[in-house]
């Protein structure tokens, strides 16, 4: 729901201004599908994250970022 995306949005962006990196654990997560793989993109967007970091992929979620390229927007830890 659009209140749902309004709620996410204000909780991700950062409170007074830009950040520099932006780092987004996973841990726990086993899968991802592409609703996930967008939040993903709009958290590094919303934060302006020039740098954005994911840590604690699972091995089926890190082969998942692979094949969708998410190698190139996210480093992972």
């Amino acid at each position: 729901s659009s209140a749902a995306y309004e709620s996410f949005l204000k909780a991700v962006r950062p409170p007074h201004q830009r950040v520099d990196t932006v780092v987004i654990d996973v841990t726990g997560v086993e899968s991802i599908d592409s609703s996930g793989l967008g939040m993903l993109l709009i958290t590094r967007e919303a934060a302006g994250a020039s740098h954005a970091t994911i840590r604690g992929c699972s091995s089926e979620l890190r082969g998942v970022l692979e094949i969708v390229n998410f190698g190139q927007l996210f480093e992972r830890e």
